[in-house]
């Protein structure tokens, strides 16, 4: 298992990689998750128009559910739909709660790391 901090234009943020379902308490560890969360897991997708409004609303309540709470959001950690509008959300409003992403390594892209296009062809 390996871990990288990566640099966004406005933070850093931690990453791990493990390679295999047994490293996954470690990767837990890892993240430096002390003590005890409640947690909210966000399964999303994508935001057609017709209900975009309430989908933000909902987003927005979330989030503020989150950081009163101190809660961790698991999500999916992609930049698009609902999962992105969390983040954007969530750095709008300045909140601090930890937000967690999952993805597979090969699907995602960051500053300075690989860039899939997975999803483009």
């Amino acid at each position: 298992m390996r871990t990288q901090k990566i640099n966004f234009p406005e933070h850093e943020t931690l990453c791990v990689f493990p390679d295999k379902r047994s490293e996954l308490p470690q990767a837990l560890s890892e993240l430096q998750l002390k003590g005890q969360y409640p947690v909210i897991v966000l399964i999303g997708g994508v935001i057609d128009k017709e209900h975009a409004a309430v989908t933000q609303q909902a987003v927005q309540t979330v989030s503020k559910i989150a950081q009163d709470l101190k809660s961790v959001v698991i999500c999916g950690g992609t930049n698009m739909g609902i999962v992105a509008e969390m983040g954007h959300t969530r750095k709008r409003n300045h909140y601090n709660f930890p937000l967690v992403g999952i993805a597979p390594e090969e699907l995602v892209t960051w500053p300075g790391g690989p860039k899939s296009t997975k999803f483009l062809g």
